[in-house]
């Protein structure tokens, strides 16, 4: 939380608060809310939605300000920050909020009482994750062949222990012939 809080000074000292400094808002939001510092959290969650970012800097704030509406009152603000959400990954999906969101929208339809709408939410969620999974199989796929190519090219470094190893190929840890 203080690594956050000495980004968002420094990025506020460069002129990149806009950008740099919303984005570890809404980060260390998350952070504070997990940690239970709810009040902490709503503030650096509403200041990184004041400067209306877009994207993922919004959906990170916007998500963690839906949580904590939802786990403190359940209310009309909390309606209209997850509809605003809903909305923005509807335009902009973003595979790393999802669960958050899906999360925030069960448990808020779980306060209103709503067991069926809480299901679906968790299977939209699911769903949501399983995509995810699926569009990275290929570069899971082209990291296995790397590393199999990176292993069946290293060499023991000469007066090095032999838990450390190049690859002169890349040339990633200087060179040896």
């Amino acid at each position: 939380v203080d690594v956050a809080y000495q980004g968002i000074e420094d990025a506020r000292a460069s002129g990149m608060e806009a950008v740099y400094g919303n984005f570890l808002r809404g980060n260390v939001s998350e952070s504070l809310y997990l940690l239970g510092r709810w009040t902490e959290a709503r503030e650096l969650a509403v200041r990184a939605l004041d400067w209306r970012p877009t994207g993922v800097i919004f959906l990170t704030a916007a998500v963690q300000l839906a949580m904590i509406e939802i786990e403190t009152e359940a209310g009309e603000r909390a309606a209209r920050y997850l509809g605003r959400t809903t909305l923005e990954f509807d335009a902009v999906p973003e595979p790393q909020l999802a669960g958050s969101h899906y999360l925030a929208s069960a448990s808020y339809a779980l306060w209103r009482g709503d067991v069926a709408d809480a299901a679906r939410s968790v299977d939209r969620g699911w769903a949501a994750v399983r995509e995810m999974v699926a569009a990275l199989e290929p570069v899971r796929g082209e990291a296995a062949g790397e590393r199999a190519h990176f292993v069946g090219e290293a060499v023991p470094a000469p007066g090095l222990p032999d838990a450390e190893i190049l690859f002169p190929r890349r040339g990633m840890f200087g060179t040896h012939a």
